[in-house]
């Protein structure tokens, strides 16, 4: 059973964990609420590692489409690159 004494020695370990795992989450987002480069890595990773859109987003306390976004941007990036006279030619 609880006593007073327990209850608030778990309250103040919950508060102490939410207060590090906002410190964390500040790593990645910047203060406009948009992902840093850390937390562009993690929703790559994150997609690595077989996490759905909705984990990452939850993670990272962004929504779902920010979190598409920034998959979709690295898709792109990763694609070659042709100049537009190889284009126009094929």
């Amino acid at each position: 059973m609880f006593t007073e004494d327990t209850f608030k020695r778990h309250a103040q370990e919950v508060l102490a964990l939410a207060d590090q795992l906002a410190k964390a989450r500040r790593l990645f987002k910047t203060e406009g609420g948009h992902l840093t480069q850390a937390g562009r890595s993690i929703v790559i990773e994150g997609e690595r590692q077989g996490l759905t859109t909705g984990e990452i987003a939850d993670l990272l306390e962004v929504s779902p489409a920010v979190v598409r976004y920034h998959l979709r941007q690295q898709q792109r990036d990763r694609q070659p690159h042709l100049p537009f006279e190889a284009l126009h030619a094929a």
